[in-house]
Formats: C-alpha cells, structure tokens, sequence
C-alpha cells in the first residue's frame, strides 16, 4: 500500500513512487555516467550535475570539487523548474593526508571514485541514498579498499554516513581515508 505525503496545499506525493523514482534516476546517472547536463543548462555554474526524468518527476543532482565534494540531490515535480518535493545533500571525501593534491594522492582517489561509483551502481531499492548499506563493498581492481554506508530514518527523513578504508598489504588495520555524511527528505510546504 502506497503512503501519500500532503507536502502543499493540493500537492500530494506518493512515497513508494518518489522511492522507486531515486533509485531508478541514482542508477541511470552518475553511477553510469548517463545524464550529464551541458554546460548552458547548469544550475550552479562550476558544477558537475546529472538529471533524469520520468512520468512527471525530474532528479538533479549538482556537486563539485574533488577531493572535498559537496553536492545536493533534488527530486522535482514535473521538469526542473517544478516544485521541489524532495531533496538529499552529501559533503566529504578524501580525508588526511590523502586530500591535499598530488600525482600520488590524485591516482589514490581516483581509486576511490571506481569503488564509490561501482558502490552506487548496487544501490539498494529500499535505501536508495548512496550505496549498499547490508555488507563492506569492493570494487574487483581494488581489494584493498572497502565501502561501508549505514543510514538511520526513511526515506521521508533519514541520515547517514559513508566511508572507505585502505588496508594496506601486510598490515591488520585499516584506514579511513574517504568519508562522507549524507541526509534528507521529504520537502514540506506551509
């Protein structure tokens, strides 16, 4: 059974199909390179920003830098100069010392964009916010990270935390070296 959320006067959503919808845009865009939006339409001028839509429903998403990336995900009615309904926004990235840039760190990040993308192309339909969040991840090419992400709420209000460890060969502990915290929800009207 579908839940309806009134988030105007005469504006109802419903849940499940805004939930399906995040999914479906998360997989098509950034995690498979699909959707890139061209230069003359960017909302942000320096960003890098992703859409889809479908069925009356249209997702942004709007983030730059690259070793600290900061970034907002927009879920709109109808086009992208519709309504907002929902949003999340994500702030992180490479942590010390690997954040200052380098040949070095530079090849160590993009290491860990190959994980974070292929950690976002197995999102989950019931936690479609970033990537698995039910087991450690990693990317064939790169054994030696893991991707973790936990998330507490709903898909009406929810936040969490994603993170990448570095163990490096020969040793029994691993490093945080990429973490970022997410949250979001449901936009509500007065």
């Amino acid at each position: 059974m579908s839940r309806i959320v009134v988030v105007a006067t005469g504006i109802e959503v419903d849940i499940d199909k805004l939930k399906g919808f995040a999914y479906r845009a998360k997989l098509i865009t950034y995690a498979s390179g699909c959707g890139l939006v061209p230069e003359s339409r960017i909302w942000v001028p320096g960003n890098t920003e992703y859409e889809y839509h479908e069925d009356g429903l249209y997702y942004r998403d709007s983030f730059c830098g690259s070793f600290a990336v900061p970034g907002r995900e927009w879920i709109k009615l109808d086009n992208e100069y519709g309504r907002s309904v929902w949003s999340m926004y994500y702030d992180g990235g490479m942590q010390p010392p690997y954040n200052v840039p380098s040949a070095e760190n530079i090849a160590f990040a993009n290491r860990h964009f190959r994980i974070l993308k292929s950690a976002l192309s197995n999102l989950e339909p019931e936690n479609p916010y970033r990537g698995p969040t039910k087991q450690l991840f990693h990317h064939e090419d790169c054994r030696d990270i893991w991707y973790g992400c936990t998330v507490k709420g709903s898909f009406e209000r929810f936040n969490g935390n994603e993170w990448m460890r570095f163990l490096p060969e020969g040793r029994s502990i691993a490093k945080v070296t990429f973490a970022q915290r997410f949250g979001g929800g449901i936009i509500i009207y007065k």
